[in-house]
């Protein structure tokens, strides 16, 4: 049995409408029949989901299908004016003598979500320790539920240096759960729990409002103005509401618009209209907006041209030589920059962890750094003397530094 999902199919009602939902579910709905052969069974389970019975079939020939059917439901939909891209998430499970309708469903469907867990439009096969993790994220679900009530959520902020002179130009509210009885709880772990039980939009307000709080308190006494970035969902971006609610946040805390910047992943932007135009929207307010994990998605010159994109965040994994071969590394890192500087872009690397990895991004020319090079992210309690010392260090831990200290970066002094 194949259990599929489609794919962020909420976003595309809640982007143009129902009807438009309707004619994806319907060209899915003909592609998978043309994948199957007559004697196998496709039926629509409900909602955006389809499970497909494969008579006299084995795992082997099950993934096999599922690979061909992941290419063939991807190509492009007209749906009015738009081309839409559909994906799905697909679960397999092989009846073994004895098991019966039920735990067959159950375990295609078990598989399915941790396919869509492990970053959708892919396909996974049960297996039984699948079983024990879907229980676990059960119990986190129930737990995530209470965790904002019971203040169990904090936020820790790390530092974002200019280049140019070794100076804290603004720090990253980054979430923290600390779990009564698990201990600390990774966001990697959590968030995309949050998103899928609809946690992250209270979860996501409370973010953003204890960040810009924080962000007000940390202007007292400066001479140049820190900026504040968070982290949005594409939960929060398809929230009709959420545009207004950072209007209402900013007046109410006092925070200027351009001290706060927002950070969205590449990956997401490439495949959501919605997503471009709410982003239009709070740029509209004066907020900046920053692409997160720059470089895993692809994204093309022209795409960049029409983002209201303020920073590129250059992927840590480029950074710290994970990703590529040296060689096509420091082409790859190259070619970001100079596509920020071409498109009057901020550059900012993430996971800078070493002064080597510091002074080949000075050579570069890239204009910021985050990471453990200058500080690990700490408790607000701790964050002005965390900035303070860093600033301290100034040119003496910025080796090789080629711009003279005055050359600030532009918003430090809107």
């Amino acid at each position: 049995m194949l259990f599929c999902d489609v794919d962020d199919l909420k976003a595309v009602n809640d982007a143009l409408d129902h009807s438009a939902g309707d004619e994806v579910l319907r060209v899915v709905a003909r592609r998978l029949e043309g994948c199957v052969r007559d004697s196998d069974t496709v039926a629509r389970y409900g909602g955006d989901e389809f499970v497909i019975l494969l008579e006299d079939s084995d795992t082997e020939t099950a993934s096999a299908l599922a690979e061909r059917i992941l290419s063939v439901v991807s190509y492009e939909v007209p749906v009015g004016a738009r081309m839409l891209h559909p994906a799905l998430s697909i679960g397999i499970s092989t009846a073994i003598p004895g098991t019966t309708t039920d735990e067959l469903v159950r375990n295609a469907d078990i598989a399915m979500y941790t396919a869509k867990r492990s970053g959708k439009g892919r396909a996974a096969v049960f297996q039984e320790a699948m079983s024990e993790v879907s229980r676990d994220l059960l119990d986190l679900q129930d737990d995530l539920r209470t965790a904002l009530d019971a203040g169990q959520l904090s936020l820790h902020y790390q530092p974002i240096v200019a280049l140019a002179d070794g100076q804290v130009e603004g720090v990253e509210a980054l979430i923290r759960w600390a779990h009564p009885s698990r201990g600390n709880i990774e966001p990697a772990t959590f968030i995309p729990v949050a998103e899928a039980t609809g946690m992250i939009i209270p979860i996501g307000q409370w973010v953003v409002v204890e960040a810009c709080r924080a962000a007000v308190a940390l202007q007292k006494g400066r001479s140049a103005s820190l900026r504040m970035n968070v982290n949005v969902s594409p939960e929060q971006l398809h929230d009709p509401t959420f545009v207004a609610f950072v209007e209402q946040t900013l007046r109410e805390s006092g925070l200027e618009p351009a001290l706060l910047v927002l950070e969205v992943t590449e990956g997401y932007l490439l495949d959501s209209d919605t997503a471009v135009e709410r982003l239009a929207e709070l740029h509209g307010l004066g907020v900046l907006i920053a692409i997160d994990d720059f470089g895993t998605g692809y994204a093309s010159i022209n795409y960049l041209q029409r983002l209201p994109v303020d920073i590129l965040k250059i992927d840590q994994s480029f950074v710290s030589g994970d990703a590529l071969p040296a060689g096509e590394r420091i082409a790859f890192l190259n070619a970001i920059v100079g596509i920020a500087k071409s498109l009057h872009i901020v550059s900012l690397a993430e996971g800078v962890e070493e002064g080597a990895q510091l002074r080949e991004l000075q050579d570069l020319g890239c204009d910021c750094g985050q990471g453990y090079y200058w500080a690990r992210p700490v408790p607000e309690s701790q964050l002005a003397s965390t900035i303070d010392s860093v600033n301290e260090r100034k040119m003496m831990a910025m080796p090789g530094a080629s711009m003279a200290s005055s050359d600030r970066m532009w918003w430090a002094t809107e």
